[in-house]
């Protein structure tokens, strides 16, 4: 599942639409029809669901960029997440106003979800997310230009971390050749691209380790390891200590 430390919300286009989302270890499937949207907090956890059958537009708002997101999830593609028509990335950021938008509409969580207040304040952040696109900054340098897309590649894998993902799919989302998205992490990582996918599965491990609600094997699917011993092994070559042991720690990724 997708943890994301920023707001982000998903408005479906059509057909329905399902998601799985968790917060504060509460797992809830949400559904979407035309029309309807779905808001979620920083650092709560959100997937598509396997029998989703949508058109849906998404915008999520970090402190680096903007993304706007149009993807198509299509019934009997069982665990396949939806695929991405568009994506578009701004270096506008979120600003106070629609900080305080996204909070109000967090704190109006219990009303109805009919309610008009939280239909107004949906369209208030719709309205902002079109004015950051309007107010796009000027892309820079070449230099700059290829720092911005590798952060859009991090941020896209920092996205999918519990799926099988690799270069090719970070290229394809980009509209890039794979080795041009080598070369990108070769320059500003310091590192390949796998290294970069193992210390962020590393990275977002430790933090899982400290659920106790999580056992090992939980947590290596959560960091989109296909095996828990591969994980095991890995953990103990980075941090010294099994994850096991390591529950509660936190060890600098090397």
């Amino acid at each position: 599942m997708g943890i994301l430390d920023c707001p982000r919300f998903s408005l479906c286009l059509a057909g329905e639409a399902k998601y799985q989302v968790m917060r504060d270890g509460v797992l809830s499937v949400v559904t979407l029809r035309r029309g309807e949207a779905i808001v979620v907090a920083p650092n709560c956890v959100m997937e598509p669901h396997a029998d989703g059958n949508y058109l849906a537009l998404g915008v999520v708002f970090s402190g680096e960029l903007t993304r706007f997101l149009l993807a198509r999830k299509k019934r009997g593609e069982g665990k396949v997440a939806h695929r991405f028509l568009l994506a578009h990335h701004s270096r506008a950021t979120m600003d106070e106003e629609l900080r305080f938008f996204f909070e109000a509409l967090e704190r109006g969580g219990s009303r109805n979800v009919d309610d008009r207040y939280l239909c107004r304040l949906l369209q208030l952040v719709l309205i902002k997310a079109r004015e950051l696109m309007d107010q796009e900054p000027a892309a820079g340098t070449g230099v700059r230009r290829a720092h911005f897309t590798w952060r859009a590649a991090c941020h896209y894998v920092q996205e999918h971390l519990a799926q099988g993902i690799g270069r090719a799919d970070v290229a394809a989302f980009l509209r890039l050749h794979p080795n041009h998205v080598s070369r990108l992490f070769s320059e500003f990582s310091g590192g390949s691209f796998n290294a970069y996918l193992l210390k962020a599965r590393l990275q977002r491990a430790q933090g899982l380790l400290r659920d106790p609600s999580m056992n090992v094997g939980q947590v290596a699917r959560a960091c989109g390891f296909a095996e828990a011993n591969y994980f095991i092994r890995c953990y103990r070559k980075v941090f010294g200590v099994t994850p096991g042991r390591g529950r509660g720690r936190v060890i600098e990724v090397k």
